[in-house]
C-alpha cells in the first residue's frame, strides 16, 4: 500500500530540468502501524470492542458491501444508508444512527491481530417482539410490576423500590430516564463510586462508574438508567467533566429526583416517607450542607421530633402551623438520639454502682488483664474477654504461639493486654458485686472469679493455659453446687430419712486429669 504525494523538488544546478518541474512520489505506508495509531486514538479501554461490535454488527450487509466497507478504513455502510434516507427524505424517522464514522468494526483490533468475518446468513427464525424494556416505552404503558422487575433485575435487587420516575427531557438537551428510590440502605452509600446511575449513549451502555458527575453526593443512594442521545459513544471521564450537555442532564436529573423524594412524602401512606427517612435522612442534611441552590427543595423534605411530638417526625411546615402567635423564633438541638441524654446518666449510675466491682476482679486477676470495663454489649453472657487497642485477637496469638519458638516473653505481654468486659444485668455479676461489698475476702467468690475469667478465655476464642486446672475448678464448682443434694434422699431409701443435707466436705483444689491415648503425646507433655 502506497500513499501517493506530490511534492515540489528544486532541480540540480547541472539538471536542465525547469525549475517548475513537479515529480510525483509515493510514500510507503505500514498499514498496521497506521491500524494502531488510529484504534488507540479512538478507544481507551480494550473492553469496549465488544460493545462496539454488538451496537454495530453489520446485520444486513452484501458480500460486495462487506468488502467495500471493511476493507476502507473511513468508510461506513451506515454512511450511505443515511444519506440514501436524507435523499428520500425520510431521516427523520430514525436518524440517530450507529457506525455512521466507520470506525466501530477496527475496535475489534485492540484485542486481536487477526479478524474473521463470517457473511453465512444465519437460517434461525426470531419471532418479533415488541422492545421489552421499559426504559424505551411509554410510561403511561408501563405497570408497577414491570418498573419493579427492571429495577430488580437492572441493579441485582430484591425488594421493589419506594419509588419511581420514567420520563423524557427535551428542549437544549434530549434524554430519557428511570429514576428509583431504594426500599433499604446499602452499607456503601456514602461512596460516590456505587455504581448506582448507568449511562446509555443510544441506547449502547457507555459506564456506570461516576464520581459525582450526574448526581451529587448527598443523592448517591438513587438509582435510575439515563439514556442520551446528545453524547457521544466514546464518552469518557473527561468528556463527562466538562460537557455541558452532562451539567444540564445533572441539573435536571436532581430536580427529578427531588420531585420523586416529595411525591414519597405526600403520599397517603406515611409508613413509606418514615422508612425513607429512617433510611436516608442523613442524606438529605448532607445536601443542606452542601448544596445551597437547592435549600428550597431540600427543607419540605426535612423532618423532626419537636417538643410537642417526641415521637412523630414533622415537617418544617406542620411545625409552623403550629407555633404560638408571640413565638418568633425557632431552636433545634442536633444530637445523636433523642435518648443519648439519658442513656449517660444511667451510665454513670452502673458504673459507680459497679466501679468497685471491677477494681476488685482486677485485683484478683491482677496481670493476667490490663482492665475490668462495664460493656454495654453483652445480653446473656456474663462477660467476654477482648483485644486491648494494640493487643492480639485469638486467631493472631495462636499463630504467634505457633511462631514463638520458646519465646513466651511476647505472648505473656499480649496477654496482659485483654479487657474483661462485664454484663452488668447479668445475675452472676450482680451476685459477685453483692460478694465485693459484703465479703470481698470469700474463698468460693474468689474461686468464682477465677473460673468466670477461665470460661471467658474459652468463649472468647482464647486458649487457656491450662486445661487440667480449669477442668478442675469446674469439678470443684460443681461439687459445691451439688454437694449433698440427693445424698439425704439416697441414704433415706436405704435407711431413714435423717432431713439434714450433708456437708461438703473437701477442701482440697481438684485438678482434672489428662489422660492421653498416645504415649508420645504423653511424654510430651510430662
Amino acid at each position: 500500500m502506497g500513499l501517493l504525494l506530490q511534492l515540489s523538488i528544486p532541480p540540480e544546478p547541472s539538471s536542465e530540468r525547469s525549475m517548475n518541474t513537479r515529480l510525483r512520489y509515493v510514500a510507503p505506508v505500514s498499514v498496521s502501524r497506521l491500524m494502531d495509531l488510529i484504534v488507540h486514538s479512538l478507544y481507551s479501554n480494550k473492553e469496549v470492542f465488544l460493545r462496539e461490535l454488538i451496537s454495530d454488527s453489520g446485520i444486513g450487509m452484501t458480500r460486495q458491501e462487506l468488502v467495500d466497507c471493511l476493507g476502507t478504513i473511513a468508510q461506513s455502510g451506515t454512511t450511505k444508508f443515511f444519506q440514501a434516507l436524507k435523499e428520500s427524505k425520510e431521516a427523520g424517522a430514525d436518524s440517530n444512527l450507529i457506525g455512521q464514522f466507520g470506525g466501530d468494526f477496527y475496535s475489534a483490533f485492540l484485542v486481536s491481530d487477526k479478524v474473521e468475518v463470517d457473511d453465512e446468513p444465519t437460517d434461525s427464525k426470531k419471532d418479533d417482539e415488541d422492545d421489552g424494556s421499559a426504559e424505551l416505552r411509554n410510561p403511561k404503558d408501563v405497570t408497577t410490576e414491570e418498573y419493579n422487575e427492571f429495577y430488580k433485575k437492572t441493579f441485582n435487587e430484591y425488594l421493589d423500590p419506594l419509588a419511581s420516575s420514567h420520563f423524557t427531557t427535551e428542549g437544549e438537551v434530549e434524554f430519557r430516564s428511570i429514576l428509583f428510590v431504594p426500599s433499604v440502605k446499602k452499607e456503601d452509600m456514602l461512596n460516590t463510586k456505587t455504581k448506582n446511575i448507568r449511562l446509555y449513549v443510544k441506547r449502547v451502555f457507555i459506564s456506570d462508574d461516576f464520581d459525582g458527575e450526574l448526581f451529587p453526593r448527598y443523592l448517591s443512594f438513587v438509582k435510575g438508567v439515563v439514556d442520551s442521545n446528545d453524547l457521544p459513544l466514546n464518552v469518557s471521564r473527561e468528556i463527562l467533566q466538562e460537557s455541558r450537555i452532562v451539567r444540564i442532564m445533572r441539573k435536571r436529573l436532581v430536580r427529578k429526583a427531588f420531585d420523586m423524594i416529595l411525591g414519597i412524602s405526600l403520599s397517603e401512606n406515611k409508613d413509606d416517607y418514615d422508612k425513607f427517612w429512617e433510611n436516608f435522612g442523613k442524606f438529605l442534611k448532607l445536601g443542606c450542607i452542601e448544596d445551597h441552590p437547592n435549600h428550597k427543595r431540600i427543607a419540605p423534605l426535612l423532618r423532626f421530633f419537636s417538643s410537642q411530638s417526641e415521637d412523630e417526625l414533622i415537617s418544617l411546615d406542620e411545625y409552623v402551623e403550629n407555633m404560638k402567635s408571640e413565638q418568633k423564633d425557632i431552636y433545634y438541638i442536633a444530637a445523636d438520639s433523642l435518648t443519648s441524654d439519658k442513656d449517660e446518666e444511667k451510665e454513670k449510675e452502673i458504673k459507680q454502682e459497679f466501679g468497685h466491682t471491677c477494681d476488685w476482679i482486677k485485683k484478683r486477676l491482677g496481670e493476667k488483664i490490663a482492665s475490668v470495663q462495664i460493656s454495654n454489649r453483652l445480653s446473656t453472657s456474663p462477660c467476654v474477654l477482648v483485644s486491648g487497642k494494640f493487643g492480639w485477637s485469638a486467631n493472631m496469638e495462636r499463630l504467634m504461639k505457633a511462631q514463638t519458638l520458646g519465646d513466651t516473653a511476647s505472648l505473656d505481654f499480649m496477654r496482659s493486654r485483654r479487657i474483661l468486659e462485664i454484663n452488668p444485668d447479668h445475675p452472676i455479676i450482680r451476685s459477685l458485686s453483692v460478694a465485693c461489698k459484703s465479703c470481698p475476702d470469700d474463698p468460693d467468690a474468689l474461686k468464682a472469679i477465677d473460673l468466670l475469667y477461665d470460661t471467658a478465655l474459652i468463649s472468647s476464642g482464647f486458649t487457656p493455659d491450662s486445661p487440667g486446672e480449669l477442668g478442675g475448678k469446674i469439678y470443684e464448682m460443681m461439687d459445691m453446687a451439688l454437694g449433698g443434694r440427693w445424698t439425704a434422699a439416697t441414704s433415706a431409701g436405704h435407711h431413714h430419712l435423717s432431713g439434714q443435707p450433708a456437708q461438703h466436705q473437701s477442701s482440697q483444689p481438684m485438678e482434672a486429669e489428662i489422660v492421653h491415648s498416645d504415649p508420645a503425646e504423653a511424654g510430651r507433655q510430662n
